[in-house]
């Protein structure tokens, strides 16, 4: 196997392993500490909550289009529309984007360290 070839498939199982263990890490450890240091901040309870999509509710429906889980105010507090807009986006940009972006960002990250495309010719 030639060197090339042996780094392509360290990175590929490299990736391949980050990848399966990332979201294991982020939704034991860092969510829960996220969801609980923005609850204090907002003087309530941000709990995983199943959110209704609007896909055939309208032009005016600005909640998200499909079925989704997404963070929420749990339990008897008072639900305010900023507070909860603020939580929805707050998931928004923390979870899909950042979190979901992570391994890849290492990756790329890691591989443009290298010197790639040229450290692979």
């Amino acid at each position: 196997m030639s060197p090339a070839l042996g780094l392509h498939v360290l990175a590929g199982i490299g990736y391949l392993v980050g990848s399966m263990l990332w979201p294991r890490f982020y939704y034991r450890r860092v969510d829960p500490a996220l969801r609980e240091w923005l609850g204090n901040k907002l003087g309530v309870r941000v709990v995983w909550a199943h959110r209704k999509g609007g896909l055939h509710r309208g032009p005016l429906w600005f909640g998200p289009t499909y079925d989704t889980w997404a963070w929420s105010i749990g339990g008897e507090e008072e639900i305010t529309s900023a507070k909860d807009g603020l939580v929805y986006t707050l998931w928004l940009l923390l979870v899909p984007v950042l979190a979901g972006l992570l391994p890849v960002a290492v990756f790329l990250i890691a591989f443009l360290g290298l010197g790639f495309p040229s450290f692979w010719v």
